[in-house]
């Protein structure tokens, strides 16, 4: 897991009920490339970023940025971000035996180890109140910290429940935060298909009867509508506006922008900052 480790805590105190071993933010990091076993459990949410986890018990599943997945003691396991790139991430690790208890109540089981938990800020301040504890008595802390873990994983859970009844329209809110994100780069609409769980072909159908537009058009649109409010609200220049929103050039953006809006990109900054008559 090469990068950028920003330690938040790490223990040797003992408790009977559990321990938290350790917590981290890790910035570009390259993962684990080769399957590992460990003897403690990690929860691992993906800040920044996507790429696979895989086990032995899953072929590779696809992961990005809002992803968290459970690591568990004694099932060999790998993950990393896309080739040739890097992700940010946080961690806890953590063992004992009321998570065992989790494990045997099949709250936390190995055959549904990744969560889609969505908006990350509010996790990470979760994963650094855990360990964010006042000094006291070491055996004091540890249960402190494994009472906060608790509650992180109840609403780890929770939410995935939640998110399992809700199922029949999730796919699509899920579709569509994923073409509205990084509007700079290529996206392949046959990833975000896999992500919501669909065939390519039957993802591209039901989402234009569901908006109105394919999945191609909307990211499209959105392109546009982030290009118009920089051109309104910034003082950016065409070509850095163009690169933002994943334009090759600026003679492309402004063709585009044209056939959409009806006027180029430098006469509509012009249009609407003209002072009314």
């Amino acid at each position: 897991m090469p990068g950028d480790i920003t330690l938040l805590y790490r223990g040797s105190e003992q408790c009977p009920l559990g321990q938290i071993l350790d917590a981290a933010l890790v910035h570009h990091s390259t993962g684990v490339t080769t399957h590992r076993v460990l003897g403690f459990y990690a929860i691992v949410l993906i800040t920044r970023g996507q790429g696979t986890y895989a086990d032995v018990n899953h072929k590779p599943i696809s992961v990005s940025t809002g992803d968290l997945f459970v690591l568990f003691p004694d099932v060999a396991h790998r993950y990393g971000p896309s080739r040739s790139s890097r992700w940010d991430e946080i961690y806890i690790s953590f063992r004992g035996a009321i998570f065992d208890l989790w494990r045997q109540a099949g709250l936390l089981t190995p055959e549904r180890p990744v969560f889609r938990l969505g908006a990350t800020t509010p996790w990470i301040a979760r994963f650094t109140d855990v360990v964010d504890v006042p000094e006291a008595d070491p055996i004091v802390r540890q249960i402190m910290m494994v009472g906060r873990l608790q509650a992180v994983l109840s609403d780890i859970v929770t939410s995935q429940r939640v998110s399992v009844e809700s199922n029949a329209q999730l796919w699509l809110t899920e579709a569509c935060h994923l073409l509205e994100s990084e509007l700079a780069e290529d996206m392949d609409c046959h990833w975000i298909a896999e992500k919501v769980g669909l065939s390519y072909d039957r993802f591209r159908k039901k989402f234009a009867k569901e908006v109105g537009v394919t999945p191609f058009q909307y990211r499209s649109n959105q392109r546009l509508e982030a290009a118009r409010k920089m051109l309104l609200e910034t003082e950016m220049s065409l070509k850095e506006i163009a690169a933002s929103v994943g334009f090759f050039d600026e003679f492309a953006f402004s063709n585009r922008f044209k056939q959409a809006v009806g006027m180029s990109p430098r006469a509509f900054r012009q249009e609407t900052r003209s002072p009314s008559a």
